[in-house]
């Protein structure tokens, strides 16, 4: 049986898409857990009626105390071998779960299986893949670890809760759990542990979940100070930790190299019209040391200014990549619509 665990937050004009979509799957056996994290909207009206309709379909309703207590919840309450979480605003492609499964059924030891992600925003009707995967088919012959470097080494690592499916005795066995004191970037620590603790993964070449971004209230839509402080100091805090697990040395590097790389995407992040920029200038400053153990072809030159002119010009020219990058996608949306606009 699948599991699939929804945290359900002030999330009424998607949940149904989002419950339908796995509903709708072409999929044998499996049950729903909604689990109302405080919600204060009709969401949980909503994830009663679903299971007042459906026998496999059941509600937990908690004070708000986060995604990752809401995640927990479920997980402890999951009556699958397997266990798939997906955010209550997402939703699952038409059929494309029954992959899954029967690769599930195949392969009885599987530890864990990751597909692709498709994102789409709420103000146009683009879609962009979220990774763009190469060379992935020797990855299932790889342990987690193994795969985890792979990935990291190519740049095209996802550390995404809702990106895999999951054998739930793996996460009970190991203790890997969401830290609820953490409310953003809560999936860096979660992912990495439970790669590094899978025997067996496999790799499913399709898109299988449409990842929405630019919701109202959507918890990676803006990056405040307190969000920004909690991922940073979660980031210094694995790198500190990662040399006390029990993985190969070489494995250690690559974990510090993408925690370095993580801390060094968010500087470009930061705007001078924002009215606590110079706090999270501050804070980012702080922790520059982390910047050593970047790496990539994504950073090589961004890495070179900062070792030759400092953390200031290194902060600039990660900005002014980011606001030319930004203008190219909104040239490039705005050409895919004139292709795709009837001809008069």
């Amino acid at each position: 049986m699948i599991s699939f665990v929804v945290p359900v937050y002030n999330t009424e004009p998607y949940l149904s898409n989002c419950i339908e979509s796995i509903i709708k799957q072409n999929i044998f056996s499996y049950e729903i857990i909604l689990v109302n994290d405080g919600s204060t909207d009709n969401s949980l009206d909503i994830c009663n009626e679903y299971a007042r309709k459906y026998i496999n379909i059941y509600v937990l309703n908690q004070e708000n105390r986060g995604p990752s207590a809401a995640r927990n919840a479920g997980l402890m309450e999951a009556n699958g071998e397997y266990v798939f979480f997906i955010d209550s605003d997402d939703y699952y492609i038409k059929d494309s779960l029954i992959k899954f499964e029967c690769t599930l059924n195949k392969n009885k030891e599987v530890d864990l299986i990751f597909g692709k992600i498709m994102m789409f925003y709420d103000n146009n009707k683009e879609e962009r893949r979220k990774i763009k995967y190469n060379n992935t088919v020797m990855i299932n012959s790889m342990t987690g670890e193994e795969a985890l470097n792979y990935l990291i080494k190519t740049d095209q690592v996802m550390i995404s809760n809702y990106s895999a499916i999951i054998r739930k005795e793996l996460l009970i066995q190991n203790n890997i759990l969401f830290k609820e004191n953490i409310r953003f970037a809560e999936d860096v620590d979660f992912m990495l542990r439970v790669y590094c603790a899978s025997k067996n993964v496999l790799f499913i070449d399709e898109f299988f979940l449409m990842y929405r971004k630019n919701r109202e209230g959507q918890l990676t839509q803006t990056v405040n100070l307190k969000k920004l402080n909690m991922a940073i100091e979660l980031y210094d805090k694995l790198l500190k930790e990662v040399d006390s697990w029990s993985i190969k040395e070489n494995s250690k590097e690559y974990i510090k190299r993408y925690i370095a790389n993580l801390y060094f995407s968010s500087l470009g992040s930061l705007n001078k019209k924002d009215l606590e920029y110079y706090q999270k200038y501050d804070l980012l400053k702080e922790y520059r040391y982390l910047i050593k153990y970047t790496g990539g072809y994504k950073f090589i030159f961004n890495k070179f200014i900062y070792n030759v002119f400092g953390f200031h010009s290194c902060l600039t020219s990660m900005q002014i990549i980011k606001k030319l990058y930004f203008h190219m996608n909104i040239y490039r949306s705005e050409i895919l619509q004139l292709l795709k606009s009837p001809k008069p």
